[in-house]
Formats: structure tokens, C-alpha cells, sequence
């Protein structure tokens, strides 16, 4: 009779269901690829594992040349060797480039020549955008200025690489020269919608063209890690300094005090 009375203070059992409050849905949790870290691992370890010859073949170099410093002919193997180890490890950019882009393409070749590319252009790009040329790169006095106007020195900043100037970026150009060569080419190697004027540079010739403006896009950020590394090092030579100065002034103050 109550529920006759009053209908809406009753509700149907399914109506009891449905206004049950939800269950609150439960956090996504972070999902790792762990084929792309892989992937990754093993493109890196190509070129690392380079290392510890181009490192063995220095020492054994500097053994030769050590055993036969009186004899010319086999210091002159010693001195052959150890090049041959400086030559890897001066070169470890491009061998980074090489290495990430043929393993990250589909197309080995077409994926090296790719990167090979994007690096030329990285490194020739940062040179000309901070005006260095080879005369200043000789000079240990010539200074230049940031893209926020801050004067720095030239020498220790930029090297040359491949014959021209460019911004002393270590190892990181050539690792992401790698990944937009790779990634370039996996993208438009296949790429066949150019007007029939254009028709020739369809499919794996249209890739060196989109390689060009990656290149452009992706300079900024091989700006950003060598900056950081610069001002580190700029801040790590300071304390050395202060340092070396506090320890002059101690031994001045104390005679006969050896630090």
C-alpha cells in the first residue's frame, strides 16, 4: 500500500542497479616497448663494440713505440697502429650515424646514405649559424656570441668537422643523424605522389629531399645537449680554478706548507 502511495520513495530492483555508483576505473600503468629498447640496444652496441679494438690497438701502438723508439722502422708501425685507434675514436659521430641509420631502416644502404646526410647538414648548418669560418677556428682568440648574445670562445666550441666548421657536438650528431635518416627513409622510400613533372624523384629519391628540411627542424636539438655540456665544463673549470687559487694563497700564508 506504502509503494502504491508513494511511488517514487520505491524504485525497481534493475533501477537499484544501475544507480549504483561505478567502480573507479583503475590507473594505466606506464607501458615500456621493450623491442624498441632493443632495438636501440643493439643499433647502439654496433658501434661500441669498436671501441675496445680502436682502444687496444692505441696502447699496443704506444707498447711498439715505446719497444723500438731507436729503430724507425718499427716505430714507425707503432705510430701506424696507434693512428689507426685515434682514427675510430676521433670518427665516432659518423660511425654513430652510419650505424643507427642502416639498422633503423628497412633498406640497410638506403638508410646509411640517409643519415650520412642529415649529418653533413647538421654540422654544416650549426657552423654557418654562428658565422665560424676556418680562419677563426685557427685562431685561439676568436670568440663569437650565442643565439642569446653571450660572447664565448671559438676553440673548445667548435671543431671542423668533415672540412667545415661546426659546433663541437660530440657523439650526439651523429645519433641523431641516425634516427632522422632512418626514420626518414622508412617513411618515404615509397612515397610515389609527386606531380609527372616531378615523377623522377618518386619513391627512394624523394627521401635525400625531406632529409634536407629534418635536418633543418632537427638542428635545434643537437644544440641543446652540447650547451649543456659546454656550461657544465665552464662551470667544473671555474671551482678548479678557485681552487687552485685558495691553495696558492694557503701555501703563501703557511712557508714550508706543500699541498
Amino acid at each position: 500500500v506504502l509503494a502504491d502511495s508513494l511511488p517514487g520513495l520505491f524504485l525497481p530492483s534493475d533501477n537499484l542497479e544501475n544507480s549504483a555508483p561505478e567502480p573507479k576505473s583503475e590507473k594505466k600503468k606506464l607501458s615500456i616497448n621493450f623491442d624498441f629498447l632493443q632495438k636501440l640496444g643493439k643499433v647502439l652496441m654496433a658501434v661500441i663494440a669498436v671501441m675496445p679494438a680502436a682502444g687496444l690497438m692505441i696502447s699496443l701502438g704506444k707498447l711498439v713505440q715505446m719497444a723500438g723508439a731507436d729503430m724507425s722502422m718499427i716505430f714507425t708501425v707503432g705510430s701506424t697502429m696507434e693512428s689507426i685507434g685515434w682514427a675510430i675514436i676521433n670518427n665516432l659521430h659518423i660511425l654513430f650515424a652510419v650505424a643507427i641509420g642502416g639498422s633503423w631502416a628497412k633498406e640497410r644502404a638506403g638508410g646509411a646514405f640517409a643519415s650520412v646526410i642529415a649529418f653533413i647538414l647538421i654540422n654544416v648548418i650549426t657552423g654557418a649559424l654562428f658565422g665560424i669560418s676556418s680562419d677563426m677556428l685557427a685562431d685561439p682568440n676568436a670568440v663569437t656570441h650565442t643565439l642569446f648574445g653571450k660572447e664565448i670562445l671559438v676553440n673548445g666550441y667548435f671543431t671542423s668537422v668533415l672540412g667545415a666548421p661546426a659546433l663541437n657536438m660530440g657523439v650526439f650528431v651523429g645519433i641523431i643523424s641516425g634516427f632522422v635518416g632512418g626514420t626518414v627513409y622508412n617513411k618515404y622510400y615509397n612515397y610515389r605522389k609527386l606531380p609527372d613533372a616531378l615523377a623522377f624523384f618518386n619513391g627512394k629519391r624523394f627521401v635525400p629531399m625531406v632529409v634536407i628540411l629534418w635536418s633543418v627542424i632537427h638542428t635545434p636539438n643537437a644544440l641543446i645537449p652540447p650547451w649543456i655540456t659546454g656550461h657544465t665544463t665552464a662551470k667544473t673549470a671555474e671551482m678548479i680554478t678557485d681552487h687552485s687559487q685558495h691553495a696558492e694563497y694557503v701555501c703563501l700564508d703557511t712557508p714550508g706548507k706543500q699541498v
